[in-house]
């Protein structure tokens, strides 16, 4: 799907939605982005 993004900079997490249309919200919508919100999680963990 590869419509969710995430970046980390300066100890902060950005995750950018683009659906290019409606950012349309479906199955593999929410797993990806539950892979980005684990990520984020993972970076905040490993830094304190």
């Amino acid at each position: 799907m590869d419509k969710i993004s995430y970046s980390i900079e300066n100890e902060v997490a950005q995750i950018m939605l683009d659906d290019g249309k409606a950012n349309a919200m479906n199955w593999d919508f929410f797993k990806e982005m539950g892979k980005c919100m684990d990520k984020a999680e993972d970076d905040h963990n490993g830094r304190i």
